[in-house]
């Protein structure tokens, strides 16, 4: 491996040219919108086969899990909402609006799967 995300790219800090922003997006609210609970099972790299040397060049150990919920009913509603807005856009002025971002990017995120072995 070649030390893949050793060096995680920075969140751009402005929009690319020609991105809209969406008309009356649902604001992101994470405690009302998330719901997130703890996969059944987590794998390591080690558990894939992957050497001790190859896992020292990443970031984490993890692998992949099962599958495991993120939103809540009115989070998945809000996501739906935005997606059928993004549906009215020109296809080149879909961009991925604040509300999938930030569940996307969400840093708790890191912490379930850090510890959802524990």
């Amino acid at each position: 491996m070649t030390g893949y995300l050793a060096a995680p790219l920075a969140f751009p800090d402005s929009s690319p040219r020609g991105f809209t922003m969406l008309e009356d997006e649902p604001q992101f609210d994470p405690v009302r919108h998330l719901q997130i609970e703890y996969p059944t099972d987590v794998l390591s790299l080690a558990e894939l086969g992957y050497s001790d040397e190859e896992i020292a060049e990443c970031p984490t150990d993890f692998a992949v899990t099962s599958i495991f919920r993120i939103l809540s009913d009115e989070g998945i509603a809000a996501m739906l909402e935005t997606a059928r807005k993004l549906e009215q856009l020109p296809p080149a002025m879909r961009g991925l609006p604040e509300t999938f971002g930030v569940v996307c990017i969400g840093q708790g995120s890191c912490a379930i799967f850090a510890s959802a072995k524990n």
